[in-house]
């Protein structure tokens, strides 16, 4: 693994040899030959890249630094093909997927959970994030849910959440964003699309019947279910012990991804923290932008430490600027 402070040197190859050609741009082309010489894909290698922005207007020839970033070994390569010119409009369509942790919202007003001075330090968990604390005592449950909706609903997004919702309007290929998160501040800043795989704390869930709907300012353990009348209502998120939402939806994303970035994330809590891990498996590329480093950063290719307001913006600059 490289940490690096700069997005410039991560996407200037400085780092992997590569005679400053994007790493990225190398990644997907030396994944595509290997697809190729394997058999996946029936095109030829210049077919299948020819939407591959490199800017000298010609494919680049840095396959081995990228087969050995893909861990395949080999002294030689070769496509037997001639350098083909690429049209300078055509862009780079790599397959995103961008995981978010309480580390994006911090500079929101949002406290993350688990630093010295954060949620768990001032709740005990079990009381307040499990089935059997709402069981318990859902009265008190619902109480702290509301405060935390409350400081919600008057959190605006950062610089980071907009630069994000700026690469998912205005990047060529797929961008996935996946968010632990139960606060709207990536909808606030605009991402049309966002995977909330921990829940949303703005809605409220039927225990009973499962319906969901826009959870009112203050709940209360008497609010009927507006679909079936049980008196079993619930915020909307996922509790320890609960199943996360959307993981066949996420599995798909991580089987297909290309570039795998996890942005303010702890690396703790599971099967989140997983998330990078079966990427890479499944041959993406991995970086991790974060304030300090993660439990798992060990894990990641890259990884690029600072304010998330500083280093999502300039890493998403150099993506479209691509």
């Amino acid at each position: 693994m490289t940490n690096q402070s700069s997005v410039m040197e991560f996407y200037s190859g400085k780092q992997r040899g590569n005679g400053g050609a994007c790493w990225t741009r190398s990644y997907r082309l030396a994944l595509n030959l290997h697809r190729c010489r394997s058999g996946m894909h029936q095109q030829p290698f210049s077919e299948l890249n020819k939407n591959i922005v490199v800017a000298s207007g010609k494919l680049p020839f840095d396959w081995i630094t990228a087969y050995s970033i893909l861990g395949i070994r080999s002294e030689r390569l070769s496509c037997g093909e001639t350098e083909t010119p690429l049209d300078k409009e055509q862009s780079l369509d790599m397959r995103i997927v961008v995981l978010t942790g309480a580390g994006i919202s911090a500079e929101s007003g949002l406290s993350t959970f688990r630093d010295k001075d954060g949620i768990w330090a001032k709740y005990d968990l079990s009381a307040v994030a499990t089935p059997q604390g709402f069981q318990e005592n859902p009265s008190s449950v619902l109480e702290f849910y509301n405060m935390r909706r409350a400081v919600v609903s008057k959190a605006e997004p950062n610089d980071a959440h907009f630069a994000l919702a700026r690469l998912q309007r205005h990047y060529v290929g797929e961008v996935a964003l996946i968010t632990q998160n139960t606060d709207d501040l990536h909808e606030k800043a605009g991402s049309p699309f966002v995977i909330h795989v921990h829940g949303e704390i703005t809605d409220a869930l039927c225990a009973n019947c499962g319906d969901v709907w826009t959870a009112p300012a203050v709940m209360s353990a008497s609010d009927p279910c507006p679909n079936c009348q049980s008196k079993s209502t619930r915020p909307n998120v996922v509790w320890f012990g609960e199943i996360p939402y959307h993981l066949d939806k996420v599995e798909e994303f991580l089987s297909d991804a290309d570039l795998f970035v996890s942005i303010g994330t702890s690396g703790q809590v599971y099967p989140a923290a997983g998330f990078a891990a079966e990427a890479a498996r499944n041959g993406a590329a991995t970086l991790e932008l974060n304030l300090e480093a993660s439990a798992n950063s060990r894990i990641f290719d890259n990884c690029i430490f600072g304010p998330a307001t500083k280093i999502v913006p300039a890493w998403v600059n150099e993506l479209l600027a691509q």
